[in-house]
């Protein structure tokens, strides 16, 4: 009698948390639908024109060269802009579309290869819902919508690398529980996602290689050895992450020697001491996270009530085998692993910024 009373409410409780899940599913689809209509106003404007001039013009193997030898060093951004114009002119309303559904599915992917790699015993639907609030989260709090979701050229600099990255990160997983061909390939498409998606933007191309170096770090030590994983894995972690992290560092090489950076020195030279953007992409960092939720506050507390509702929703308590301390500590550790990419990707500008200081003095 006990273990039918039992089984009857695990059922319903199965039952609500399923009907839960869909109506959040439907509600933040919903929502993201909102965002991809208000896209489908976006038009060419300030370096689409550029773009898509040189892609026209040149095509893409010569644009590429003549971009990288006098106008700049994203020579992906040419390549992706060079995909779309395939489509034509009218495919820019689109691109907000391609971009959150390509997001949402790289958040899919890589929360089932991480619910394949540590057993999480969650049903398919919580992902889904997962991956809907991040992404509109994402957007809704983006600190420029306009140029982060609706400006084509603003979207494949800063925005389209972030799906890319997820799926990276998937792919990393997915090499993780392989060996043999699987692994071969699982390593070799991240380490072309990798090096395609660095040459997107240097601030993204620093920030990957920050992420993939924290992650590189953070394997080796929270891995368990006997009662685990065994100890031969940590070297695994380190394998994985090192072809990814060398195509991301030879982009980011590439990119500094674009002869198209010579022009630019000549008129604002390199800063005399380049230490000095340690203090300033820290201060840069922390005022960008100051600002960007001192006029949010509300959404931000609303998103962080709606992920800890789906994380309770999501795994009964009897499977969360984790203890409060234990909680704490991968939080602390969670926001300074944020803080830290945050000083990475600003790395970049805060240079840029000391080249337009010195040029004033």
């Amino acid at each position: 009698m006990v273990y039918f009373l039992h089984a009857s409410k695990d059922m319903d409780r199965n039952r609500f948390t399923k009907a839960a899940a869909l109506l959040g599913i439907v509600v933040f689809l919903i929502g993201i639908a909102l965002f991809i209509y208000a896209g489908s106003y976006s038009r060419y404007w300030a370096d689409d024109y550029c773009y898509s001039a040189v892609v026209k013009q040149l095509g893409l193997f010569r644009g590429l060269v003549n971009w990288y030898d006098t106008s700049g060093n994203r020579l992906s951004a040419l390549a992706v802009v060079a995909f779309t114009e395939i489509f034509g002119w009218k495919f820019i309303r689109f691109t907000t579309l391609v971009i959150l559904a390509l997001w949402v599915g790289a958040w899919i992917f890589f929360l089932s290869q991480v619910r394949r790699l540590v057993h999480w015993k969650v049903s398919g639907y919580w992902l889904v819902l997962l991956a809907l609030v991040e992404v509109y989260f994402a957007a809704l709090l983006a600190p420029d919508r306009l140029q982060s979701i609706y400006w084509r050229m603003g979207t494949f600099h800063y925005t389209l690398p972030l799906p890319l990255l997820l799926i990276e990160l998937g792919l990393f997983a997915v090499g993780y529980q392989s060996s043999g061909k699987k692994l071969f390939w699982a390593v070799a498409l991240s380490t072309f996602i990798t090096f395609f998606s660095s040459g997107l933007s240097e601030t993204f191309a620093a920030m990957q290689a920050g992420a993939f170096s924290l992650a590189m770090i953070a394997g080796l030590i929270s891995l368990p050895g006997q009662q685990g994983v065994p100890r031969p894995q940590r070297g695994q972690v380190a394998r994985l992450l090192a072809a990814p992290l060398a195509a991301t560092i030879l982009m980011m090489a590439i990119m500094s020697q674009a002869p198209a950076n010579e022009w630019r020195q000549a008129v604002m030279p390199p800063p005399e001491n380049l230490l000095l953007v340690i203090p300033y992409s820290l201060r840069y960092a922390g005022d960008f996270i100051y600002y960007t939720m001192r006029g949010q506050i509300l959404p931000f507390l609303i998103y962080i009530i709606t992920v800890g509702i789906i994380a309770l929703l999501a795994v009964p308590a009897e499977r969360a085998n984790i203890t409060l301390p234990a909680g704490l500590a991968y939080a602390s550790a969670a926001l300074l692993g944020m803080y830290a990419l945050i000083v990475c990707s600003f790395a970049p500008s805060a240079y840029a910024g000391l080249l337009y200081r010195q040029a004033g003095r």
